[in-house]
């Protein structure tokens, strides 16, 4: 008899009491009887409610006046756990005033209220303010894969004729499925909501979510303005790679009574690529719970034309139920297919293509041909690439031409097994593919690799490939000519590659390897090696070089003699024998840089060899993850004549932005590099100072013969420095000590005759010791000494420091501050009540902090502080 909303959720009690006041005997005796209590019971959890109501007579309908509370213990409201809930309110002249509604659990927070009209007169206005913690169970319940936390607040206003509810919403670690995730997601939004009814409802909404996942791709940042009305969506979307952006806009009308939209209007722009729905246009979709049938959905840019129709089955009924698209590219510019894709190669050509895609997700079936003319990889030249490939039952059915010229054609022919490909059946596991060429150029595989750039010369090709991915057999012979190349990397670049390689089923046979560097100096590389993937495979190859570039790039440059051999399983490599350097120069102050390079890890933290015990030698043999440099076996010694110059310009720490002076040493040494399968490198050897100078603090001193750098086998590496230099000045002979090591260095100062090191380093600085200096050169000193503070300087010079500047406190922290960076503090006591101090603190984050202390009693002391 009366209005009521058919809300579905579990309010979750147990058990639930009810006590009306009224004029009951006007209503029905078959509803309530005689009774003034009734009482019933719901499910997981208990609430009491005391509600005070006033009703009309018999036969009408609407509820008058209403107000009461109600307190809710525990209980489950749309699938998230409730500890408690508390509503207190009133409900008159189709106005309801919340007073209060709150609930707590785990995972939520929520709380409402103000006013809100239902009637034809009367203002809304109330707040509400929703932190839910976990959105897990709440998506379970409405059946949704997703994850993260959220948190809405906003506001309601005006009459039911317009209610305009506006607010915020907030997400963090946001994850659909397992396809999209976001670190946050923020979304202002406005809803008009006249009357009450969604089909006249206008939403509005400016989204902007970062560090987002899509389908394995990571996008800094993706931005969307959205309004919806009246069933039609305006949108206009901006995703932001890391190079460049795409946009994407357009316009949608929705006919939910028929299940069907249309697309009116769409646009996609990448850089200067920019494609549209034809003017005039539209693109249908008919949808229902297990699938999407698309008509007419073209995109067009010029004459080039992507188009798809058919049906797509989604859902849980897509394991069974058949798909029918027909998707078509004419005329398309390979060029911006690789913009859209976000590619950075420089490719180009005209693409044809069809695909049909058949079966179901269980079985799917993709028949595809192609074709692509006048093309370009890097700005090498190829006339056609055309071919089909055919997929079902886990493997792929190719038959692929590509021609550079009529004389230079290399072909693909057979079938190729994809284990972790969709579908549930596997109709092959195993190759039956063979490829064959003319000498074609070598630059057309470019795409192929990004450690090798700049690829160039022939190759030619009659291999073919059977067995299975586990243990592929290949018999054929490969050979190159002219090669050459470039190692980012090292910054070297090669050529002159010379290569035969002769495969034999399990074996492959370095017939002949060559490669010169830009000297004209060779690498050469004989032997054979295993090929299977992750059996035993004999392997043993010899390389030798003599004056080879191995580094020419900001971190030095350097030429070597090798004589290296590679044995011992194609998994488990063992390489040993000895490296020679020729005149090299390293620059210390880049790499310096590098090793001190982000001191606190933005990566998760693995579990390292110094955390694990070593896996056994079986443990390895059967450990597909492991690579090739993980398992190997390294023991070469590094012999570096004396004529190794280390060069650096103002260098420091990454962290720090004061400098350990420049410095220009030649140096020479053995080293022994040693490494254990799946073991990190040790380093042994001692590197011994010939000659050179070291600028410290703008002056240039000589560095000792007998100093130092000492690799003692530590992990990472990280070499111990016994540095000495030293300077004349004035009749006293000034040494800067430099030793802690490469990651910590430390700077401490000395002299002859002795003296304190704040008087050395007075002398260094201004050429005199430190009582001799005016105010000023004091005050200079101390910042000197400040500066040196970051993580180079030991105690003995901050007090040495504080006694001659007659400082309380002089203290030098090479961390430990307030935000863990190194720093510096000083303080003096004035009188016997006020103490001054002052402390600055050096890295990535300034701060400041001056603070006054002033005893009015023993018992009460008033402190000020500014930072």
């Amino acid at each position: 008899r009366f209005p009521y909303a058919d809300v579905d959720f579990q309010m979750a009690a147990r058990e639930i009491r009810a006590k009306f006041t009224g004029p009951f005997e006007e209503l029905p005796g078959s509803l309530f009887t005689d009774r003034k209590e009734l009482a019933g019971t719901m499910l997981n959890g208990s609430a009491d409610m005391a509600v005070a109501l006033t009703v009309p007579k018999v036969g009408q309908t609407e509820l008058l006046d209403l107000n009461g509370s109600a307190t809710l213990a525990k209980s489950t409201i749309a699938g998230m756990a409730i500890d408690s809930g508390q509503i207190t309110g009133s409900f008159a002249n189709q106005t309801a005033h919340i007073k209060e509604l709150m609930l707590t659990g785990p995972d939520v927070k929520a709380s409402v209220a103000g006013t809100l009209a239902l009637g034809d007169t009367g203002e809304s206005k109330f707040a509400y303010d929703v932190a839910v913690t976990n959105l897990e169970p709440l998506a379970k319940r409405f059946d949704r894969p997703l994850a993260g936390s959220a948190h809405v607040v906003g506001e309601a206003s005006g009459p039911a004729a317009n209610l305009t509810i506006a607010g915020k919403l907030g997400a963090n670690r946001l994850r659909y499925s397992t396809n999209v995730d976001a670190l946050t997601a923020n979304s202002t939004y406005t809803v008009q909501l006249p009357n009450f009814t969604m089909a006249d409802a206008r939403i509005q909404a400016d989204t902007a979510a970062t560090f987002v996942t899509i389908a394995g791709r990571n996008l800094p940042r993706v931005t969307a303005k959205t309004t919806y009305e009246k069933n039609q969506l305006q949108f206009d979307t901006m995703v932001e790679e890391e190079r460049r952006s795409l946009g994407l806009g357009g316009n949608v009308v929705f006919h939910p009574d028929h299940d069907e939209l249309h697309l009116q209007a769409l646009n996609l722009t990448v850089g200067q690529t920019q494609w549209a729905l034809p003017q005039g246009q539209e693109a249908t979709a008919r949808y229902s719970t297990d699938s999407v049938t698309l008509d007419n959905f073209v995109l067009q840019r010029g004459t080039q034309r992507v188009t798809a129709a058919g049906t797509v089955a989604i859902g849980a009924a897509s394991a069974n139920l058949a798909n029918d698209l027909n998707v078509r590219l004419d005329n398309v510019q390979v060029q911006d297919i690789n913009e859209l894709l976000l590619g950075n190669r420089a490719l180009a050509g005209v693409v044809n293509a069809t695909a049909e895609i058949r079966g179901t997700r269980t079985n799917p079936v993709v028949q595809s041909d192609f074709a692509v003319t006048a093309g370009t990889v890097e700005g090498v030249k190829f006339n056609a690439l055309t071919g089909k490939a055919n997929y079902s039952g886990r493997a792929i059915d190719v038959d692929a031409r590509l021609e550079q010229t009529p004389a230079a054609v290399l072909t693909a022919v057979g079938t190729i097994p994809v284990p972790n490909g969709p579908g549930e059946t596997t109709r092959t596991d195993e190759f039956d593919l063979a490829v064959k060429s003319t000498p074609i150029d070598i630059a057309l595989f470019q795409p192929a690799t990004t450690q090798l750039t700049n690829l160039t010369g022939q190759f030619s090709a009659d291999v073919h490939v059977r067995g299975t991915l586990e243990s592929p057999r290949i018999d054929g012979l490969v050979e190159t000519t002219n090669g050459g190349f470039s190692v980012p990397a090292t910054g070297v670049t090669y050529a002159n590659a010379i290569a035969r390689l002769m495969f034999e089923g399990d074996r492959l046979l370095v017939d002949r390897f060559q490669v010169s560097d830009e000297d004209q100096d060779s690498l050469v590389a004989i032997g054979e090696l295993g090929i299977e993937r992750r059996s035993i495979g004999a392997m043993n190859l010899q390389i030798s070089a003599s004056e080879f570039k191995v580094l020419d790039n900001q971190f030095g440059d350097m030429e070597v003699d090798s004589d290296i051999r590679v044995t011992g399983e194609v998994a488990k490599p063992t390489v040993t024998g000895q490296i020679l350097t020729r005149p090299a120069r390293l620059e210390v102050d880049q790499i310096l840089d590098q090793l001190t390079r982000s001191p606190y890890r933005t990566e998760a933290t693995v579990a390292t060899e110094m955390d694990t015990p070593s896996p056994s030698p079986l443990a390895l043999s059967d450990n597909p993850n492991l690579g090739i440099y993980d398992s190997a076996t390294i023991d070469v010694r590094l012999s570096v004549p004396d004529d190794l110059l280390l060069r650096g310009r103002d260098m420091h720490a990454s962290f720090s932005r004061i400098g350990l002076g420049d410095m220009n040493i030649t140096v020479g040494g053995e080293l022994q590099i040693r490494k254990a399968p799946a073991g990190q490198p040790d380093v042994i050897g001692t590197v011994t100072v010939v000659r050179g100078f070291y600028d410290f603090q703008g002056r240039r001193f000589e560095v000792l013969r007998d100093s130092q750098i000492r690799f003692q086998g530590t992990r990472p590496v990280d070499p111990a420095l016994q540095v000495d230099a030293q300077r004349v000045i004035s009749g006293v002979t000034a040494i800067v000590n430099i030793r802690g090591t490469a990651r910590q260095p430390q700077v401490r100062l000395s002299s002859q005759p002795p003296l304190d090191e704040a008087d050395v380093l007075s002398l260094i600085v201004f050429n005199q010791p430190i009582n001799q200096l005016g105010e000023g050169e004091r005050l200079n000193l101390a910042e000197r000494a400040g500066g040196l503070a970051v993580g180079y300087l030991a105690t003995p010079l901050a007090n040495s420091i504080a006694r001659a500047l007659d400082l309380d406190i002089f203290e030098i922290r090479a961390a430990g501050g307030e935000n863990g960076q190194p720093s510096i503090a000083v303080g003096q006591q004035f009188g016997s009540r006020l103490f001054v101090s002052f402390r600055q603190e050096f890295g990535s984050d300034d701060y400041s902090q001056l603070s006054f202390e002033y005893r009015i009693n023993e018992l009460l002391r008033l402190v000020s502080t500014v930072t």
